[in-house]
């Protein structure tokens, strides 16, 4: 059965677009009609301004789709792996995780090879831990058997970028690091209560979403694309990116810089729960702080970010 994924709704809306849900609601709908329609109103909206912090959907040229690793081996565990020096070399996916991932990365490509018109570019960033890189690539592998048998047909040409950025690496928790994923309640606790708090050493809300933030400007073109900022500790790795034309694909670049934007295109960001819920509080236009009251992304699950 095909993979149902989330789209969640974004203000109020214009009648011609009465058919997408009301501001706050929430509703599963098969990917490639949410794709499609999101991309079609994306471009039709005026843009309106935003809170601090957050992100104007309207006004973004790119399509943004979330996806969260599949199991990992520290899930099995019941342990929380947010050390970068450990969770890029262990933890990867398990072999229900493995699963998860391969299927959706089938239903992704179902969904790109679905649209129209397609998009010219899709790029799959991913965190550098070892169980969002091992996602990250069964969804590469997965579209590029997608495009092969897609363009033997239809004699499609589009170009796929697969990158590696720190700026979606886990959220540090910090001392907990290690301890029993049940401590996520007491962290999720405090952030109900400040977007700021950095409890048990832990990574605050705010510093999760303006990294986030910054990913999201680089690849808009809004920002500089050096490849990282010593400041921050930001780093970007190119593993690869690939022609695919007349049903061939040709790995033709490598490197640390992004392209320049090229609107239309499709961005699948994969990463970890709390660090892709408190990006959505931008897209939602809510607090970080309040980024537990959004449906909880589940294992491997794909979400438009979307209105």
């Amino acid at each position: 059965m095909k993979m149902l994924i989330s789209l969640v709704s974004f203000g109020a809306i214009s009648p011609w677009w009465m058919a997408l849900p009301a501001a706050g609601s929430h509703h599963t709908i098969p990917l490639p009609r949410a794709v499609n329609r999101h991309r079609a109103f994306l471009f039709r909206r005026k843009p309106r301004s935003t809170r601090k912090g957050g992100v104007e959907p309207a006004s973004l040229q790119e399509l943004y789709i979330a996806v969260r690793h599949g199991e990992s081996e520290a899930n099995v565990l019941g342990i929380i792996s947010s050390d970068p020096s450990v969770a890029t070399a262990q933890h990867g996916l398990s072999p229900l995780g493995e699963h998860q991932a391969h299927a959706a990365a089938k239903d992704l490509a179902e969904a790109v090879m679905g649209m129209t018109p397609k998009p010219r570019r899709v790029m799959v960033v991913s965190s550098p831990f070892r169980r969002a890189s091992e996602t990250a690539e069964a969804i590469v592998c997965g579209l590029e058997r997608a495009l092969k048998e897609d363009e033997v047909e239809r004699g499609t040409e589009l170009e796929m970028w697969f990158i590696l950025d720190s700026r979606l690496r886990e959220r540090n928790f910090g001392r907990l690091n290690g301890q029993s994923t049940k401590m996520y309640e007491r962290v999720w606790e405090a952030d109900a209560k400040s977007a700021s708090h950095r409890k048990w050493g832990c990574e605050s809300c705010e510093e999760v979403l303006s990294r986030v933030m910054r990913l999201i400007k680089c690849i808009e073109g809004e920002s500089s694309r050096d490849d990282s900022s010593p400041a921050d500790g930001d780093a970007v790795t190119v593993e690869r990116v690939m022609k695919c034309s007349g049903g061939k694909v040709e790995v033709v670049h490598h490197g640390h810089s992004y392209p320049d934007c090229l609107p239309g295109s499709v961005v699948i960001l994969v990463a970890h729960g709390d660090v892709l819920q408190i990006a959505q509080t931008a897209f939602v236009g809510i607090s970080c702080h309040q980024h537990r009251s959004l449906d909880h992304l589940t294992q491997a699950e794909v979400r438009v970010f979307s209105r």
